[in-house]
């Protein structure tokens, strides 16, 4: 589930059974499916507006960059991790 520290916009779909940790932005339209894990671990990660996010997929900041950037409208799918 969503810590506290995300940011989701109104019209955003985000499953309880999937994990957000960290400085996380979800745009409106974007819908987060069960077991997704969105863990921005040493920056933040914006999500723009009409994602899908499949069942487990993985979308992790792990090294220090700028902010990892999601353009609108792209799907991310099950077993293909983005780091």
């Amino acid at each position: 589930m969503a810590q506290k520290s995300a940011k989701i916009a109104a019209g955003a779909v985000v499953c309880v059974e999937s994990e957000i940790r960290g400085d996380v932005t979800i745009g409106a339209r974007t819908v987060v499916h069960p077991k997704a894990r969105i863990i921005a671990e040493a920056g933040p990660i914006v999500i723009g507006e009409g994602n899908l996010i499949e069942e487990q997929a993985l979308i992790i900041n792990s090294i220090c960059t700028p902010p990892h950037l999601f353009a609108n409208i792209k799907c991310h799918k099950l077993n293909c991790p983005e780091k």
